[in-house]
């Protein structure tokens, strides 16, 4: 969160408030907004229209992390190959038992999570973003997503995109199997070609930048305890 201050005179004070989220405030259409500190702002740009991505296992006992500073493993996936690899390699690590996470989602709703965003994109999305967002959205953010730089974690959820969100009791496995189906799909010849609800039409080479750059943000809060 980049403004803490209690009231909106403080919050927006050049002199306490974080120098990029000064720029954001002025909506200064600069690099200031292909910065992470001008992603991290977008929720605040649309206050209310977001829900919250933390699917606890147990509310009781479960101690959420900050995982824009969760210690993650940094992957990079150039072709469906390469993420086909990283999930064979955590399948033996779950077989052997030596899987684990640093994040707040269970392997299992990495993974469902990761093949749901899949699936939409073949079967098509429940919402879209409103259309002063998705101006934003694809007027700022566009280029940097189909870009080499990786997806920045901690980015929360709409509330429309709430289908997304992993079951809280779904396993490791159950959710493993899921997202294997959804690359079985596509390396079948299936195509990802309806609109994004953030970006709106994207190609199938477009959607697979985006979609392995988020599967390799995801798989990078889950390691092998083994080799660790």
């Amino acid at each position: 969160m980049l403004c803490r201050a209690n009231t909106e005179a403080e919050r927006f004070n050049p002199r306490t408030t974080p120098r990029n989220a000064w720029y954001c405030k002025n909506l200064s259409v600069t690099t200031q907004f292909h910065s992470r500190a001008a992603t991290e702002f977008m929720p605040h740009l649309f206050r209310g229209y977001y829900s919250d991505t933390r699917v606890p296992v147990d509310p009781y006992t479960l101690v959420m992390v900050n995982t824009r500073k969760a210690p993650r493993r940094e992957l990079r996936f150039e072709t469906l190959s390469d993420l086909q690899v990283e999930l064979n390699q955590l399948q033996s690590a779950l077989d052997r038992g030596t899987l684990t996470h640093t994040g707040n989602w269970t392997p299992g709703q990495n993974f469902e999570h990761v093949g749901k965003f899949f699936k939409c994109s073949m079967d098509g999305f429940e919402a879209s973003a409103p259309w002063i967002m998705r101006f934003a959205a694809t007027l700022l953010f566009k280029k940097r997503a189909l870009g080499g730089e990786p997806m920045p974690a901690g980015l929360p959820l709409p509330k429309q995109a709430s289908s997304l969100l992993p079951s809280p009791s779904v396993s490791d496995h159950d959710g493993l199997a899921f997202l294997q189906q959804q690359i079985d799909r596509l390396r079948a010849g299936e195509r990802m070609t309806h609109p994004s609800p953030i970006f709106g039409p994207l190609t199938h080479d477009e959607w697979m930048t985006i979609q392995l750059k988020h599967a390799a943000m995801h798989l990078g809060f889950l390691k092998d305890a083994q080799t660790a």
